[in-house]
């Protein structure tokens, strides 16, 4: 058996860097699933998850976590909490579902006086907008 060739880290490390840069701005050269996670760092880097999990690149890794998931947080949100934007999420959720039930009374008013109009123009007789 031969014996292993000694670890250049400082290589790996500048191989796990590069790689995630490509992955974090789009353009990535071996990658071809569009997501940026700790698998695709490893192909990208073409190193092993062995030496990618190492704790001579534990930093590089927690790093690559943060901006990942910076990354993929919607526009303007990097600054707030997971909780923060919970809530947010929550209130917006809730505003949405109001708007729709707006939008489907307004839709059914909408319907009904488009068909007293119809039953006026075929009558002759006034309309009676009610709501």
């Amino acid at each position: 058996m031969m014996p292993r060739a000694p670890r250049n880290i400082s290589a790996e490390a500048a191989a796990i860097r590069a790689a995630a840069e490509r992955l974090l701005e789009g353009r990535p050269q071996v990658s071809t699933s569009n997501t940026i996670t700790i698998t695709e760092l490893i192909l990208e880097s073409g190193l092993g998850r062995h030496v990618i999990y190492s704790p001579e690149h534990r930093e590089l890794l927690a790093d690559f976590r943060t901006r990942t998931e910076r990354a993929q947080r919607p526009p303007g949100t990097a600054h707030m909490s997971r909780s923060h934007m919970a809530r947010k999420i929550h209130e917006l959720t809730q505003a949405n579902a109001e708007l729709r039930r707006e939008v489907f009374d307004l839709s059914y008013q909408l319907v009904r006086a488009e068909a007293a109009a119809r039953r006026a123009a075929e009558t002759g007789a006034p309309i009676h907008w009610c709501t």
